[in-house]
């Protein structure tokens, strides 16, 4: 069984997907040939491993994370040739990875390429990466049809300097992305994540955010409950 290509930004480590993929080789090979399918989708998207098997049916907050989730997806194909993108704010554990990771979920299973991240992480590398690998991750930012950039936040903001640098590496990466219709999801903890900003930077990254949607959730930590355990380990890590 072939490792699939991790994305340049991919957080797995390499003995965690190789433990993985040895337990799905020892399905039937029914069962084997959709958890390989699903292993591949998923870590290709980069989605973290404890969100393939939080699902929508699992969902038990009140926050509007899952009401988001079914209306973007009811045409998932008109959401992405509209180019839907939006910004999501919410407090820790009210669902906005849970929301991103299953829009990616959903949207790999059909066909589409997907891509998550952070903004610590996508900042990190574009800045101290080596070239090669700064040049191939621009071209996943760029290319895939869905991306979602987590974390947004201002406590990874430590100075002016820092703030335009996170400022002009997101504007960067948006600006294209949304002349060419991609769908691009943004969540933040911080109820208005400009604030923290100043000069035209700011006031760039304003004028591109007028094209997106805004959403706000509040719940309560739901991180302990979006999910029942699965009495089998491996469908729990495999769910479709």
């Amino acid at each position: 069984m072939k490792d699939p290509g991790l994305s340049h930004l991919n957080r797995i480590p390499q003995k965690k997907l190789d433990l993985i993929l040895e337990r799905v080789s020892k399905l039937e090979e029914r069962e084997r040939n959709l958890y390989t399918r699903l292993f591949v989708l998923y870590t290709n998207a980069n989605i973290p491993i404890e969100y393939w098997d939080l699902n929508p049916e699992n969902f038990v907050g009140k926050s509007g994370s899952k009401k988001i989730f079914e209306d973007y997806v009811a045409d998932i194909g008109k959401s992405y040739l509209d180019g839907r993108s939006f910004l999501i704010s919410g407090n820790h554990g009210s669902g906005k990875t849970w929301l991103l990771t299953n829009l990616l979920k959903f949207a790999s299973r059909n066909g589409y390429r997907c891509l998550y991240t952070s903004m610590a992480d996508i900042v990190s590398l574009l800045t101290s990466g080596p070239v090669e690998q700064k040049y191939l991750a621009r071209q996943e930012l760029f290319m895939s049809d869905f991306l979602s950039v987590d974390e947004f936040d201002d406590r990874f903001i430590l100075s002016g300097a820092s703030a335009d640098l996170f400022l002009s590496t997101l504007e960067n990466i948006l600006r294209p992305r949304l002349a060419n219709k991609l769908p691009t999801f943004i969540s933040t903890n911080s109820t208005n994540i400009l604030e923290a900003f100043k000069g035209t930077l700011k006031e760039s990254l304003m004028s591109l955010f007028k094209k997106i949607e805004k959403h706000s959730i509040f719940d309560n930590d739901l991180r302990s409950t979006t999910c029942l355990p699965n009495p089998k380990p491996l469908k729990s890590t495999m769910n479709t």
